[in-house]
């Protein structure tokens, strides 16, 4: 997609008129990983890795409310529709340091929509405006399993140079997280939080497919390699990495 497009897919849609009176709200993140010695440590119960991420950023926004149930993963991919009406958007981005962030709320910016019940959120993993970040996700750090340390970095953001637009799939449709349970009155003066969990990004990574060249220098994730494809999945999913809460004023 180019940049143009972007910036008007970006542009505050308007919310339909369904009845409920017109609201506006904040957003926030919130980086909930925590973090020891500088790092988000964690074991992966699927792959026996031990994971140390130093470095952990994401580009989050825009995020849309939506009045429909999530309905399981077959709709993860349907049209925004199946989900019901809009209920409320924030069409801004933030840049988040889940690490130095962490246990904090990072300021989103704010939303409007209309009060009612929202059962599910849709979250885009959109690629960063101007000079907010260089990608949209950045990741860092060291896996360990048993005697094997394999030191790793990767950048990613969800574009045409990853999508193989060929075969039908787009970077737009893509970049859009569907689905994410919710549950909440949207009412006026309430505050949305995303909850960012920088754990689940390379949760099933098996690191052991990696080949460093040189111990001493981190093995770059990219496209084509199982660690890359398994965090582009990850980032994806409507639980785990992303969860929505709300609270009211």
């Amino acid at each position: 997609m180019t940049r143009a497009l972007l910036l008007l897919a970006l542009v505050p849609a308007c919310v339909g008129d369904t009845g409920g009176a017109r609201v506006d709200f904040t957003a926030e993140v919130a980086a909930v990983a925590p973090v020891t010695g500088g790092a988000i440590a964690y074991d992966d119960a699927i792959t026996g890795w031990h994971v140390e991420l130093r470095t952990a950023n994401a580009v989050v926004g825009p995020v849309y409310l939506w009045s429909g149930k999530p309905l399981g993963d077959l709709q993860r991919d349907a049209d925004q529709f199946a989900y019901g009406f809009l209920r409320g958007e924030v069409v801004s981005q933030v840049a988040v340091d889940l690490i130095a962030a962490s246990g904090q709320r990072v300021p989103l910016g704010p939303g409007d929509g209309l009060a009612g019940e929202s059962l599910s959120g849709e979250l885009w993993l959109a690629p960063p405006l101007g000079d907010l970040a260089p990608h949209t996700f950045e990741i860092a750090g060291r896996a360990t399993k048993g005697a094997i340390a394999i030191d790793f970095h990767g950048a990613l953001t969800i574009d045409d140079s990853i999508v193989d637009e060929s075969t039908g799939a787009t970077a737009f449709e893509r970049r859009k997280v569907r689905a994410i349970p919710l549950g909440a009155d949207i009412v006026d003066g309430g505050t949305l939080t995303i909850r960012a969990d920088a754990r689940a990004w390379l949760a099933g990574a098996d690191f052991g497919a990696l080949s460093p060249s040189d111990p001493a220098i981190p093995v770059e994730l990219a496209p084509g390699d199982p660690v890359f494809a398994q965090w582009l999945y990850q980032v994806r999913q409507a639980r785990g990495p992303w969860a929505l809460a709300w609270t009211a004023p």
